[in-house]
């Protein structure tokens, strides 16, 4: 009963169920796009500057701007991982 007078004052109360489930579908899934969006270019920064900085430390030619050479070229590495992401993503979202 106190469902009913819940629902009552809702615009949406015939669509509630479809609502949820739409809501819950595994296609688009909020925790998939906050991984992509947030945690993927964090995690792609570290992986390539720790990379970088390991390659510029055993070459002794770059050692007064290895830090400077490394950042930016794991600047540049995510930057472009998140464009293919983009690209991708936009191209699976034009298909459906």
């Amino acid at each position: 009963m106190s469902q009913q007078k819940f629902c009552q004052g809702c615009n949406q109360k015939h669509n509630c169920q479809m609502i949820y489930q739409e809501l819950a579908d595994t296609n688009n899934s909020i925790a998939r796009k906050v991984v992509v969006a947030f945690l993927l270019p964090i995690i792609m920064f570290i992986a390539c500057l720790a990379i970088f900085e390991t390659i510029m430390t055993t070459s002794n030619r770059t050692r007064e701007y290895h830090t400077a050479l490394g950042f930016l070229l794991a600047s540049l590495a995510t930057f472009s991982v998140i464009l293919a992401v983009k690209a991708v993503e936009r191209r699976i979202g034009n298909e459906k």
